[in-house]
């Protein structure tokens, strides 16, 4: 499972993120640290130490004078920044998602977890800075395999916090 928060992605194959992902292999877990920009693959950041139920900050800026975008995720006393220019993006969505991911093509099952919880989730979109619910086009995204809920969004507080519920392997 990767859990993260970038920008554009949603209507678009543009995408700045950065985020953490907890794989389980035959019994054995394992965490990591990541960043990523679309069409490139997701770089591990090295020496970024990930456990489970480690509160993590992530976010994704763009700069309108450098024309840059700076990922930065924290844990604790880690931090980590990446800054990269970055042509042609839309910067018309923000995203804090919870996803299963895939591998070598291939749609991976969900990681068991409790509940992922997101909080202070703020965006600034054509000029306008605010709570992800604050703006006219707030998507809700759950994850099924076929009619079987593979994980729930739980609703928006304070138009800034919300929860990701497992439900099944999927």
């Amino acid at each position: 499972m990767a859990t993260w928060v970038g920008i554009d992605g949603y209507s678009s194959n543009d995408l700045v993120q950065t985020g953490a992902s907890g794989d389980c292999n035959a019994g054995s877990s394992s965490y990591y640290a990541w960043w990523e920009v679309l069409p490139s693959p997701e770089t591990t950041i090295s020496g970024f130490t990930v456990h489970s139920g480690d509160k993590i900050t992530a976010t994704v800026t763009y700069s309108t004078t450098t024309h840059k975008f700076t990922m930065t995720i924290k844990d604790g006393t880690q931090s980590f920044s990446k800054t990269k220019s970055v042509s042609g993006t839309y910067r018309d969505s923000a995203e804090c998602i919870v996803e299963r991911d895939t591998v070598g093509g291939t749609l991976n099952h969900l990681s068991k977890f409790k509940t992922d919880s997101f909080s202070s989730c703020t965006a600034t979109i054509g000029g306008t800075s605010g709570g992800i619910g604050s703006f006219a086009t707030v998507s809700q995204i759950d994850m099924y395999n076929g009619s079987t809920a593979v994980a729930l969004t739980g609703s928006l507080a304070s138009n800034t916090s919300f929860t990701v519920t497992w439900k099944s392997y999927g």
